[in-house]
């Protein structure tokens, strides 16, 4: 089986301490995609192996998730608290 390049795509991302980075993939005719992260670091992985990247990250952004909603439940809670203070 030859190499192909099938289809790609890309998104620019924010990041903390390195302003936007370019994250992009490349999915070809050997079933293999190759993930870029700007111009430092490149992963090629099969099917299997981006399913398990996706599962954690979804995990991560889970997590993300309940602890801003905790704190948020937290902000609703001390403000209550404030207000029934205040009579």
């Amino acid at each position: 089986m030859t190499y192909e390049r099938l289809c790609d795509g890309q998104v620019d991302l924010e990041t903390e301490n390195h302003g936007k980075i370019k994250v992009s993939y490349e999915a070809d005719s050997l079933c293999m995609a190759t993930i870029c992260f700007g111009n430092s670091f490149t992963l090629r992985l099969n099917e299997t192996n981006i399913d398990e990247l996706r599962d954690i990250l979804y995990d991560a952004s889970r997590k993300l998730a309940e602890i801003r909603s905790n704190r948020l439940d937290d902000l609703v809670l001390e403000a209550q608290a404030h207000e029934f203070r205040r009579g």
